[in-house]
């Protein structure tokens, strides 16, 4: 149930009034693009400002390349250009560069559907910096096969050619790229007539497996010598494949290949073998590796004792269900030797990474800053069929998340509340400092260190301390469609505290966040997310509102932690809130998320934020929720370096062809622009 809120500020004043704009901001000029028909004016309303998004078109599936030469982060994606909607008859790759997340450029796309093997679209992969002819490498899936506009589903049974895995390299640096004159290198899937999918190849040096498969093969072989033979570069070990598919009825599978010259791949059977609808407790709080795993990936992570332990992310699909049956996963197992030459992980833990509308998460390793990162995309459509008439004029689709770093998250002396930490699910255990307690490890993320610049000209605005959760609207100076908030709060049992977002002034239009501590229910009431006029309400509007106002929940429990005295205390609730726009990112305790859009109807600078207390009325006022800090910043600038003029939240810098990637610091040293709100802003003096 949506709460309507006493329109008072944190400190108890009166808030400003609001303005009387109601009608939903949009861009007053058309938009132009490469000489294509103007770009309808909502192209702007519910574009992001600090989330990656395509200049025009269609945006999914996204994987980086990190050239650690010249500390440049390469983003490749699912690219349908023309249309705002993914087109079974053409899917590029995308390609944007930046140094920092904070600026990016936009880049030719990088391989586009030209050859018999691909004409229906270049699928997810992976690139990395050394590889065929020691230089950048990029494996993908190339399309070419249609029945019924897709048979690229978890569902049907392989054709030959529907998905074959090909090469591309490149010798200018990844900027442009060649395919392989004989592709495709990889072109069956490993049992033929009986698998459903094969795609997204994930290919990396591992030497870990190197070391385990080669003493195997001299065990094998009575032999005390160990070979690990050189790559095509004259390098020590494989580069290894893993790729996603289901077999038969049977569930996931993610299968291993190990080549040295990228053109002559060896077989060496399943890296991950599960059952259908494989989970870690329950479907709804923990997940499940459904029917077939997508954008698969695959790393390590130490823990503060030095131990290593492994971890794997895919997308898992069903095809029905919220987000058109799709969930991301992330699990984690022990490495041991499988029965075809290969290693295999054997899952032990896991669960959601997220559990609403983030998708396709890409893991990989930043050589450059010593770091795991990952990045995911975030859907427009919520179930709706790609033809939809509401999202397709707007001329654009899907955005990135906030890339993240993944680190094992760590916590001591945990009580086992309920059998809540031995059940199986994503907590894996070792015996805690004081008696009868765990050390609790788990997969944590957070914002990369470089998120915290978007805020880094604005100050925060400071909520207080210890201050009671209460039906309450944040003061006026922290009105914006785009922000970052940090809110802890102290619950118990009983208690429901909240926070309220994007909401118009008199809470008629609004989305809702509550979490309710004796449930581990983290939910997002949109109902009232998109309310728009009886007068000129649609049947088109009803039919997509029903897609983007179901609410979101998601299962997360905070820990229990015995002190030094010996007596217990419930951790604080930490929620790390991001809001661009359409856009909404919350991580929670570092080991949670939840991500999803809301599009309101009125989306001006009078949107709000506050709190709610859903907290019953019996608890006592000493064990009520109360708000231990909160900040928040508002207004970011925009991220893009080479769009001045595409729309509202166009790029503030002048296009320049050498700036060559450079770091918003750089331009900023470059450029004589006002570190400000994002909009388009007179282009000051460049420097030669």
């Amino acid at each position: 149930m949506s709460t309507k809120i006493t329109p008072r500020s944190i400190n108890g004043s009166t808030p400003e009034p609001p303005s009387t704009r109601s009608k939903a901001a949009t861009s007053t000029k058309p938009i132009t693009y490469k000489g294509e028909k103007p770009v309808t004016t909502t192209f702007s309303t519910f574009r992001p400002r600090y989330h990656f998004a395509p200049r025009t078109g269609w945006l999914n599936d996204v994987n980086i390349w990190i050239d650690a030469k010249t500390g440049i982060y390469h983003l490749f994606y699912q690219q349908n250009e023309p249309e705002s909607r993914w087109n079974g008859n053409y899917i590029a790759w995308g390609h944007a560069t930046t140094r920092d997340f904070l600026v990016y450029y936009d880049q030719p796309p990088t391989v586009a559907p030209s050859e018999p093997y691909d004409r229906l679209g270049i699928c997810s992969g992976s690139a990395l910096s050394k590889g065929y002819k020691g230089c950048p490498t990029m494996i993908y899936s190339a399309v070419n096969f249609l029945i019924n506009e897709l048979r690229i589903r978890y569902n049907l049974y392989y054709q030959p050619g529907q998905e074959q895995q090909a090469l591309a390299w490149s010798e200018d640096g990844g900027y442009t790229w060649k395919k392989y004159k004989d592709n495709c290198v990889l072109r069956m899937p490993p049992v033929k007539g009986e698998t459903k999918a094969f795609r997204d190849p994930f290919v990396t040096k591992n030497a870990r497996f190197d070391r385990m498969i080669a003493e195997a093969e001299a065990k094998r072989d009575d032999s005390d010598l160990v070979v690990i033979p050189k790559d095509c570069n004259g390098d020590e070990g494989y580069f290894y494949m893993q790729i996603g598919g289901t077999y038969k009825e049977d569930g996931p599978r993610i299968w291993l290949y190990r080549t040295l010259d990228f053109l002559h791949w060896d077989h060496l059977g399943e890296f991950i073998t599960v059952p259908k609808n494989y989970t870690f407790r329950s479907f709804e709080t923990h997940g499940s590796l459904l029917r077939n795993l997508e954008v698969f990936s695959h790393f390590s992570l130490h823990d503060s004792k030095g131990e290593v332990i492994e971890f794997g992310m895919a997308g898992a699909e069903m095809g029905y269900g919220k987000h058109e049956g799709r969930v991301q996963m992330w699990f984690s197992g022990p490495i041991s030797l499988n029965d075809s030459g290969g290693v295999k992980m054997t899952l032990t833990h896991g669960g959601k990474y997220d559990c609403s509308g983030s998708y396709a998460n890409f893991a990989i390793f930043d050589p450059v800053k010593n770091r795991t990162i990952v990045n995911g995309w975030v859907d427009e459509a919520d179930g709706l069929n790609e033809d939809n008439l509401v999202i397709r004029p707007w001329g654009w689709a899907g955005v990135l998340t906030i890339p993240m770093e993944l680190f094992v998250h760590e916590r001591d002396n945990v009580v086992d509340v309920d059998g809540e930490i031995t059940a199986e699910g994503p907590y894996i255990l070792a015996p805690g400092t004081m008696e009868g307690t765990y050390r609790v490890r788990t997969l944590g993320w957070k914002p990369i260190e470089e998120v915290t610049q978007l805020r880094s000209h604005v100050d925060p605005y400071n909520l207080g301390s210890n201050i009671p959760v209460t039906n309450t609207i944040f003061p006026t100076q922290t009105h914006s469609k785009f922000q970052e908030m940090h809110l802890t709060f102290q619950v118990g049992p009983g208690t429901k505290p909240g926070v309220l977002l994007r909401s118009n002034p008199d809470q008629s239009e609004c989305s809702i966040l509550t979490y309710d501590y004796d449930t581990g229910k983290l939910q997002v009431d949109r109902q009232k997310s998109r309310v728009v006029p009886p007068e000129i309400l649609t049947t088109c509007d009803t039919e997509w509102e029903k897609h983007h106002t179901f609410t979101e929940e998601g299962y997360f429990r905070l820990y229990t932690i015995r002190d030094a005295d010996g007596s217990d205390h419930i951790e604080p609730l930490d929620l790390h809130i991001y809001i661009d726009n359409s856009v909404v990112e919350i991580f929670v305790n570092e080991r949670f998320g939840m991500t999803f859009r809301v599009y309101p109807y009125h989306n001006d600078e009078s949107i709000c934020a506050g709190l709610v207390d859903h907290t019953p009325g019996h608890v006592k006022e000493c064990d009520r929720p109360k708000m231990i800090s909160g900040k928040i910043w508002s207004t970011f600038e925009c991220c893009y370096a080479n769009r001045e003029g595409m729309d509202e939240c166009g790029s503030p810098y002048p296009r320049k062809p050498d700036y060559n990637t450079l770091s918003r610091a750089e331009l900023r040293k470059k450029c004589a622009v006002r570190a400000g709100d994002g909009d388009v802003l007179p282009a000051g003096k460049v420097e030669e």
